[in-house]
C-alpha cells in the first residue's frame, strides 16, 4: 500500500493578517491569468491553487520561525 503526501493544515490566525492577505490576492491575480490553461475550475484549484497557497504559507511560516529564532538569539 502506497500513502500519500499526508495532511496539510493551515493555521486560520494567518488568514486575517493583512500582509498574508495582500499576497494571496497577489497571487490569486497570477493564478487568474492562468485559467485557460485548465480544462475546468477544478482541475485548476486542485492542480495549481491549492498547491501555490501552501507555497506561499509554507515560505510564510519559513520567515516567522526565521525572524522568531534571530529574535530569540538577540537576547
Amino acid at each position: 500500500m502506497r500513502r500519500g503526501r499526508g495532511l496539510w493544515k493551515m493555521d486560520s490566525a494567518v488568514i486575517t493578517e493583512k500582509a498574508y492577505t495582500e499576497k494571496v490576492r497577489t497571487l490569486w491575480g497570477k493564478i487568474k491569468r492562468q485559467k485557460g490553461h485548465f480544462p475546468d475550475l477544478i482541475m485548476l484549484w486542485d492542480r495549481l491553487c491549492k498547491k501555490k497557497i501552501r507555497q506561499l504559507y509554507q515560505r510564510e511560516q519559513a520567515e516567522r520561525r526565521r525572524d522568531r529564532c534571530v529574535m530569540e538569539n538577540h537576547l
